[in-house]
């Protein structure tokens, strides 16, 4: 398992040898302006990773409002008990997710249309998984899931999660001296920010699905330039070739209009898929078939695009225990941020 000491150790090296803009360019500059914390020094404090960053999203309406699948139903208790069962097992103490549960499946509905319509599972690569729950999912469904993140923290966190669900199917090319020559063997892999920024010299990593969400706008504009770039180049020869997002995150650094317009400029077709975003990347990708989805992908289970009938909101299959959630939960409630 990657330690704190070890990946402390190769990106103090790396830094050493990183060019100006890649060091500008992977800085997690949004994080550092509200203080979010982005690095460890002791192997308990990983747990709070475990579900962060949506404490504060509309509980009624994912909770209550929005309907699931009995197949999504499954995916989300299935999730949760794997994130229990892995904090119980490194931290004694485990964490029931809550929140981060709900948002990336937007995302898994679409790679799972992709991939029926296609009729074979994917090769996905993710910038900046967060608490790692898309590519959780992904790895869940069967695809190949490769993370990329720029932040000490939350990478330890994605090696642990990821290795855990892909029952030690991982390579971490954080121990490695070069980054991937091609998309890994193995069913999950994460590579960090200092061979990323080194891929523009010969990548060599094919795609069918890029996702960038919550990200775009928070990241520096050269950074979002890079990643626009480079994923065109793993997507293009792909016959789904798709880039993926929901939102740019906090628009701190480059607004919606310049994010489409970097994509307009390398030679993407915008469509957009309900509450997902989609940047068609290559010539094969299928721009009929996204546009007949511009109300979203179907659920998980569907038979023809048609959504199954038996679809009910979490409150009815999720049970929440308080003294299991993460304890930001009651520290957010108390601010009742709802009142201003």
């Amino acid at each position: 398992m990657l330690s704190i000491a070890e990946y402390d150790r190769r990106q103090a090296l790396a830094r050493v040898r990183a060019s100006y803009p890649a060091l500008r360019s992977f800085a997690p500059v949004s994080f550092a302006a509200v203080n979010f914390p982005t690095q460890v020094t002791q192997e308990a404090e990983l747990r709070r990773y475990a579900d962060i960053m949506y404490e504060t999203i509309d509980r009624e309406h994912w909770l209550r409002q929005v309907r699931w699948s009995p197949a999504e139903e499954k995916a989300i208790l299935a999730l949760r008990g794997e994130v229990e069962a892995l904090t119980g097992h490194l931290f004694e103490r485990p964490v029931q997710p809550l929140m981060c549960l709900f948002p990336p499946l937007a995302m898994l509905r679409l790679v799972e249309a992709a991939a029926a319509m296609r009729g074979r599972r994917l090769r996905v690569v993710e910038i900046g998984p967060g608490s790692g729950f898309f590519g959780a999912y992904c790895l869940l469904q069967g695809h190949r899931y490769l993370g990329i993140d720029n932040t000490q923290a939350l990478y330890l966190w994605q090696h642990r999660l990821f290795r855990w669900i892909a029952r030690d199917s991982l390579e971490d090319f954080a121990l490695a001296d070069t980054p991937p020559a091609a998309y890994p063997e193995s069913r999950a892999a994460l590579v960090p920010w200092w061979h990323f920024a080194e891929m523009y010299r010969s990548n060599g990593l094919k795609a069918d699905i890029v996702v960038c969400d919550a990200a775009m706008g928070e990241m520096d504009p050269f950074a979002s330039r890079y990643i626009i770039r480079l994923s065109k180049e793993m997507l293009e020869q792909s016959d789904v070739g798709l880039f993926v997002y929901q939102n740019l995150g906090e628009q701190r650094q480059s607004d919606l209009a310049a994010i489409r317009q970097r994509f307009q400029a390398r030679g993407y077709t915008e469509i957009p898929c309900g509450p997902v975003q989609v940047q068609a990347a290559s010539g094969h990708s299928p721009v009929d078939w996204l546009r007949g989805l511009s109300s979203g992908a179907p659920p998980l289970g569907s038979a023809g695009g048609k959504p199954p009938e038996a679809m009910r909101p979490a409150a009815e299959f999720l049970r929440i225990n308080p003294g299991m959630a993460m304890e930001s939960y009651a520290f957010f409630d108390y601010l009742q941020l709802d009142r201003g």
